[in-house]
């Protein structure tokens, strides 16, 4: 698919207009532009995005998509996944460059804080706010859903970082994994299997937790939270670099994805764990020596 892709760049055009068209997919645009950046050069990316981005308003203006959402995922997707590329080939590692998506996270939290004040009645509100949406259209299960998440108010600043550095982490990976399966590409910049975020972070964790527990400070809760979802993204890094060395079967490797969305927290959390323990002690070359 990559080389189909990258044979004939035009047709990202088309792929970007088939990702925008399903929500859950729009990420894959994200992708696609990182494939285009490492292996075309930002300037071919610039020009397909730019096409993609007129033939998108093209669609809004011939029907009931909303200009604003084209330009929402323009901004907030295809922007940063090409940001991101960018970056990746001027630093040169893949780890270097997630460490310091690490601290972009952390700075979206403080200035989440700093710009709305209290995040949580942020929140309660526009929860509030869509489950009377959904509950004016008649729809009472959308609108109960909504209901049962504020209790969460609280967390949701350090959900909302934690999915959007996921996705774009995601999007950003699996683009890189496209380009160094191009024939005659290599992983100079770092394999995702070997992937470690290192004591520093944490140890930022360590103590971010114990903070919250012996406060109960929400900021600080909601770091924490950050902070082991990006633990839980080394941890099945480690998952990788194990069926990489031939000691995990693909079968189990595969089972934990489908599993993680089956247990949910359980297994998030038992990732998590392995991840962050990896951070401590290294894994790898442990594994290596037996």
């Amino acid at each position: 698919m990559a080389a189909w892709l990258v044979a004939r760049p035009e047709r990202a055009v088309f792929i970007l207009l088939a990702s925008f068209l399903l929500p859950i997919t729009q990420i894959l645009g994200s992708a696609v532009l990182v494939l285009l950046v490492l292996s075309r050069g930002p300037g071919r990316a610039a020009v397909l995005a730019v096409f993609g981005f007129g033939a998108l308003l093209a669609l809004a203006l011939v029907s009931k998509v909303p200009v604003s959402q084209v330009f929402q995922v323009v901004l907030t997707i295809w922007l940063p996944g090409m940001v991101l590329a960018l970056l990746l080939q001027r630093m040169r590692s893949l780890t270097l460059l997630l460490q310091t998506t690490v601290l972009a996270a952390m700075v979206v939290i403080v200035g989440l804080y700093v710009v709305l004040g209290d995040p949580a009645a942020y929140w309660y509100a526009m929860l509030e706010d869509f489950a009377g949406v959904w509950q004016e259209a008649g729809l009472q299960q959308e609108a109960d859903l909504f209901v049962q998440l504020l209790p969460y108010a609280p967390q949701m600043t350090g959900i909302f970082v934690s999915i959007g550095w996921l996705l774009h982490v995601v999007a950003l990976l699996a683009g890189y994994a496209a380009y160094i399966s191009l024939p005659g590409q290599s992983d100079g910049f770092g394999r995702f299997s070997d992937l470690n975020f290192g004591r520093v972070l944490a140890l930022v964790l360590a103590l971010a937790s114990i903070v919250a527990m012996v406060t109960a400070s929400i900021w600080v809760q909601n770091v924490a939270f950050v902070l082991f979802v990006i633990f839980w993204l080394q941890g099945l890094a480690l998952l990788h670099w194990l069926r990489r060395a031939g000691r995990l079967p693909t079968v189990v490797l595969a089972g934990v994805y489908v599993l993680t969305v089956l247990l949910g927290p359980l297994l998030v959390t038992a990732v998590g764990v392995m991840g962050y323990t990896d951070a401590w002690f290294n894994y790898r070359p442990r594994i290596d020596k037996k």
